[in-house]
């Protein structure tokens, strides 16, 4: 049980704007809810919540948009690969450099955003 002396952080949003804080805050709700959608709106309360609390909802929306950027960094990557290697087998070297720079930008930019 989360609280004063148990070493755990109560989860709230504190006035303060950290995100965890057992002085301050009340502690977590006694029972669990009940239902799919109940569990998803209690978890949206944690990420996305009520008061307002500007730079936790910036923290989310810019989470979301990395994990989209991700995404699409995943998919396009061995795109760039295959137009380099058609671009060698075509003799156009100067192409090929740049595909392969491009390839590489991209392949470091989606591993940076899957490890950050």
């Amino acid at each position: 049980r989360a609280g004063r002396g148990s070493g755990i952080a109560a989860r709230s949003w504190c006035d303060r704007g950290s995100l965890y804080c057992s002085r301050c805050c009340s502690p977590l709700p006694a029972g669990p809810p009940t239902g799919r959608r109940v569990d998803l709106h209690f978890i949206l309360g944690y990420l996305w919540p009520r008061g307002g609390k500007k730079l936790a909802r910036m923290r989310v929306f810019l989470a979301l948009v990395l994990l989209v950027a991700a995404k699409l960094f995943v998919v396009r990557v061995p795109f760039f690969f295959k137009h380099a290697i058609d671009a060698l087998a075509q003799k156009q070297t100067s192409h090929a450099v740049g595909l392969m720079f491009a390839y590489g930008l991209s392949r470091s930019i989606c591993t940076i955003l899957q490890e950050g």
